[in-house]
């Protein structure tokens, strides 16, 4: 029984890790495109939004 579950587990981690794998790909492939800065990246990364004006 322990050893369904652990196959169980490492088959969803593989595919966690497949579906990251993706989404960086897509990432690299949407920053190639884009005619922001590093810097403005970084900072969008970082969770801040330079377009936002303070209220």
């Amino acid at each position: 029984m322990k050893a369904k579950y652990e196959a169980e587990i490492e088959k969803m981690a593989k595919l966690v890790e497949k579906k990251k794998q993706i989404e960086c790909k897509e990432i690299l492939e949407l920053l190639k495109t884009t005619p922001r800065s590093f810097d403005e990246i970084k900072a969008f990364l970082r969770g801040e939004n330079p377009n936002e004006e303070d209220e």
